[in-house]
């Protein structure tokens, strides 16, 4: 099993809740017919108002919303066979509320996972590596010192916690042909308001920005709230390779 992100921005002569609307109501379920037996999951995590001031760049989050769908097959270049093969059915329907966005091909390994829906905001976190890293190197250190640490950390308020580590694939004829603007994503889904995590994570900084500073360059963050397209919020996610 491997992860499709993708990360879009809404065209400019539509509003953030225009182009949601669309998204969840109307292009979701068509990327859910289109792909069929091959998706396993498709959720929407829409983004939601939130201070990112001092704990993430203060700039508003780089994306309206972010896709992500699980999907029954090992090898990167499966899945872009499968998107290049349905790319004509679905891209009017994209145009019709994106104006840019990126895809990230990820292996997703599963550190939490309570096997129900979380009471609060779920929190993206899309990451780049210190550049003095190898990837190897920053995604060891953030699945075997970062994950424990922040399981830790949140304890009880942390209902599902991921880790999608971007793997290679040719992303030429259905997305921009530069390489992911990432080299993972974090997902944490938390029994905490978006006031709340802010507040936790304003109680925690030194500690969270010293653990992060050990294999982060850089990172954005987005809030959410997950709206399932495809699956059960009570079923336990895939866990991956």
């Amino acid at each position: 099993m491997i992860k499709l992100f993708t990360l879009w921005n809404r065209r400019l002569d539509q509003t953030h809740d225009e182009a949601v609307d669309h998204w969840t109501r109307v292009h979701a379920p068509k990327v859910v017919a289109a792909h069929g037996s091959h998706l396993l999951r498709y959720a929407c995590n829409v983004g939601v108002p939130a201070d990112y001031s001092g704990w993430a760049p203060d700039e508003a989050p780089a994306w309206d919303g972010v896709a992500e769908g699980w999907y029954d097959c090992d090898d990167p270049a499966d899945l872009t066979a499968l998107l290049s093969a349905t790319a004509d059915q679905l891209r009017a329907g994209e145009r019709q509320f994106m104006g840019t966005f990126r895809h990230v091909i990820t292996d997703q390994r599963v550190h939490r996972d309570l096997g129900r829906a979380q009471r609060g905001v779920k929190m993206l976190f899309m990451l780049m590596r210190r550049p003095d890293m190898t990837p190897d190197q920053s995604v060891a250190y953030w699945r075997d010192r970062h994950v424990p640490f922040v399981r830790d950390l949140f304890a009880d308020a942390l209902v599902r916690y991921t880790t999608n580590v971007g793997l290679a694939a040719d992303y030429r004829g259905w997305s921009p042909h530069e390489a992911p603007l990432y080299d993972g994503i974090a997902e944490l889904a938390l029994d905490y308001s978006v006031a709340e995590q802010q507040a936790f994570v304003q109680s925690n900084l030194e500690v969270l920005l010293e653990d992060e500073r050990a294999f982060m360059g850089t990172y954005r963050a987005v809030a959410t709230r997950e709206v399932l397209v495809a699956g059960q919020p009570d079923e336990f996610l895939p866990t991956g390779p």
